[in-house]
């Protein structure tokens, strides 16, 4: 497909990432600029994921076009487009409706600013998180929080920052402001230390002056959802939450869409360790093993803990199940191939009815009555009649 339009541009978007054009609208801007470029601008509100970016940058490289990283958006040449490309680390000139207003906003689209530590008495008294714009931070300001759920390795984190390394920091990371002038990190610490990893200096950030039970509430829901963090982990943010803020169970799981078991089989978690500190690692035991292991007898449970210690493997929550509750053995008889000969019919009691001579022989017999209209003759000479 020619591009001919910026429709064109949005129309072969939508046909790449197989979405709907009314979807591309959702999450870009799209227009032209004064030097004939056709753009989509990812708006602030929208995250890509990691391929779906790759994809849009594949695709611009088709049409000969580029990712300008500055602005968050890709652009191709259109018919008219300026022989001179313009440079990937300038600020590319847009318009867009919200820049007819203005010249110098058409000229120079609004970059995510660089936040000052100056800045930051004023900051932490916003009240409407919404005007708080997209900003960038130094890496070296930025701090944890005093309880972080995660204390195992990050197994994917050298992916994280390899991807770095290429595209950046793709989502920013929401912090909150601290009156020191640095800045705490509610959702994005994984993304924190994979930026350090990579070198980078600074990062983007969403600045939200939140209190520490909404600060910890982001961090649960972020972390709840995440398939890396062990269940153990987010047993661990669970109880804090409980013990520091006071939430109860069923708070937890309205707050979290989760039912009040899934809370409570989480919490129950946190006994293994307590059962048996340093025997083994609880980052590799599941909810659903954890709860089949304490199901069990102390004996049995030693004999499992034991045996997860020795190999270093834990069994499938089934198998557990199984050596908990055996299943009882079944003897089933099999049944003889012999025939097996059947009783004989009791013959039926004849009895006497009356005698016959035959006109022509002069043959006599009895006649005996067997069974409803069945009769025989019996000689004379057969005393078996019954009288």
């Amino acid at each position: 497909m020619s591009l001919k339009l910026p429709s064109d541009w949005m129309k072969r978007i939508a046909e790449t990432l197989n979405i709907s054009e009314k979807k591309v609208e959702d999450y870009f801007e799209i227009g032209e600029d004064k030097q004939g470029y056709f753009y989509a601008k990812r708006k602030k509100s929208k995250w890509l994921e990691q391929t779906e970016f790759k994809t849009m940058c594949s695709l611009s490289r088709d049409y000969n076009g580029e990712y300008i990283k500055e602005q968050q958006l890709w652009r191709v040449p259109g018919p008219f487009a300026k022989k001179t490309k313009q440079p990937t680390t300038g600020t590319p000139v847009v318009e867009s409706p919200q820049a007819k207003g203005s010249q110098d906003k058409a000229e120079s689209p609004k970059e995510p600013q660089k936040v000052e530590k100056s800045q930051i008495s004023s900051m932490s008294e916003i009240t409407d998180v919404r005007s708080i714009p997209l900003a960038t931070v130094p890496v070296k300001d930025l701090l944890s929080m005093p309880f972080v759920s995660r204390t195992t390795d990050d197994p994917q984190l050298s992916e994280v920052v390899e991807s770095m390394k290429t595209y950046g920091v793709l989502e920013p990371i929401v912090v909150r402001p601290k009156p020191s002038g640095a800045f705490e990190v509610v959702a994005g610490a994984r993304r924190l230390r994979g930026a350090k990893e990579a070198g980078l200096t600074d990062i983007p950030v969403v600045i939200k002056p939140l209190s520490d039970p909404e600060a910890y509430e982001v961090q649960l829901i972020e972390n709840v959802q995440r398939k890396d963090l062990a269940d153990i982990e987010k047993a661990r943010m669970l109880d804090y939450m409980i013990k520091q803020f006071g939430y109860l169970q069923k708070d937890l799981a309205k707050k979290l869409g989760k039912s009040e078991a899934w809370i409570s089989n989480h919490l129950a978690m946190l006994k293994l360790k307590q059962l048996y500190p340093g025997k083994v690692n609880e980052a590799k035991i599941t909810e659903k093993q954890a709860r089949e292991i304490l199901s069990a007898s102390p004996e049995k449970r030693e004999e499992i803990i034991k045996q997860v210690a020795e190999t270093g493997e834990v069994p499938s929550s089934r198998e557990i199940h199984r050596a908990v509750y055996p299943e009882p053995e079944v003897t089933t008889t099999i049944p003889s191939t012999e025939s097996v000969p059947e009783a004989p019919t009791p013959k039926p009691e004849e009895k006497d009815v009356g005698e016959f001579e035959c006109p022509l022989c002069h043959f006599k017999a009895r006649i005996a009555h067997a069974d409803p209209n069945k009769h025989k003759f019996v000689p004379y000479s057969e005393e078996s009649l019954s009288q």
